[in-house]
């Protein structure tokens, strides 16, 4: 699970291993209560490319490293 907190209040959360993904404000409901991935006026979208941007661009490419494994 990935996450991914923006300057103006939104949180986005990526699962891939269970393939969800859920966009929240904070300022508008920081229960979490609501996701706003599939609104219509959502930044879904968007805030899901800048994460995955994010992550691609902060890989550790260093020969011979090997991500630890998590159970």
């Amino acid at each position: 699970m990935r996450s991914l907190l923006f300057p103006d209040g939104d949180k986005l959360i990526l699962n891939d291993k269970k393939g969800t993904q859920e966009l929240y404000d904070l300022k508008a409901g920081p229960q979490e209560s609501r996701n706003l991935i599939d609104e219509p006026d959502a930044k879904g979208n968007d805030r899901v490319g800048r994460l995955r941007l994010f992550l691609q661009t902060h890989q550790n490419c260093t020969p011979g490293y090997k991500i630890p494994f998590r159970g």
